[in-house]
């Protein structure tokens, strides 16, 4: 039950980051917002998700698992989840995006708003916010290489 709620949680935070990034792909600091929170949310999944499974990784690394490929399981465990993001703010971010323009700039007084977005836009930002999720999470997975299998196995 516990997982459900880690993946709806990462799915919401993911489509409001994919909507803000693909709205707003040309202004550099809602850019830097956006990826600031994909790797923010991502962090705290890998952190709680290498904290769970400590006891797992150990005996996996004891059985002869190397780093890297436990470094990777963590990257990749994550994927499905924030591919389920990505599309879901793929989908909505351009009516929302329509509309969040449209009030943003009905309070500076401007009646019409032209709003488009490019294709590529959407594709970058797929790509971005993949490429930042990977990212956190190797980085937060290397903790996995400094520590020895039985210390991993006996903790509690």
């Amino acid at each position: 039950m516990r997982h459900w709620k880690l993946i709806a949680g990462t799915c919401i935070a993911l489509a409001v980051a994919v909507g803000g990034l693909s709205v707003t792909a040309s202004a550099g600091t809602a850019v830097n917002t956006a990826e600031a929170v994909v790797a923010f949310v991502e962090s705290l999944i890998i952190r709680s998700q290498i904290t769970r499974e400590w006891k797992d990784l150990g005996i996996s690394k004891a059985l002869g698992f190397t780093s890297g490929q436990l470094i990777r399981q963590i990257m990749i465990s994550n994927m499905p989840a924030i591919a389920i993001g990505i599309a879901i703010g793929l989908v909505l971010s351009p009516v929302s995006g329509a509309n969040l323009m449209k009030a943003a700039f009905s309070i500076f007084g401007f009646r019409k708003a032209v709003f488009t977005v490019l294709p590529m836009s959407y594709i970058i930002t797929a790509l971005l916010i993949s490429g930042i999720a990977m990212s956190t999470a190797a980085l937060l997975g290397r903790r996995i290489r400094t520590l020895d299998p039985v210390s991993m196995i006996t903790e509690e």
